[in-house]
């Protein structure tokens, strides 16, 4: 998770959020994205595995910058909820995944 963590307090580009096209470049959907975003607020994106998986990682955001993130797989009876994951499937998606959500949150930050 380290190397996510230098993106913790980095302002994102609000524009950006709403470029559907743009992040599904990345593999990254929008889970959830509030309609007007607040000066603090949460907003949660999801990437596919190829086994299928969705690992969702909401990120909240204070004055506009980027305060926490974190990775899980939404429970299937109720996807809003997130499960923790196990250290083999947090490196799981990283090797799948690492260099796209790494792009992705470059793209938002700059």
């Amino acid at each position: 998770m380290h190397q996510f963590k230098n993106f913790l307090n980095k302002k994102i580009n609000i524009e950006k959020l709403k470029d559907a096209d743009k992040l599904n470049t990345f593999g990254v959907a929008v889970r959830y994205l509030p309609e007007f975003i607040e000066e603090f607020d949460e907003i949660e994106f999801g990437a596919e595995l190829k086994n299928g998986q969705i690992i969702a990682f909401p990120i909240t955001i204070e004055k506009f910058a980027i305060s926490r993130m974190l990775f899980g797989k939404p429970k299937d009876e109720n996807p809003e909820i997130l499960l923790p994951l196990t250290e083999k499937e947090f490196q799981e998606f990283l090797e799948e995944k690492e260099k796209d959500i790494m792009d992705f949150f470059y793209y938002l930050t700059n």
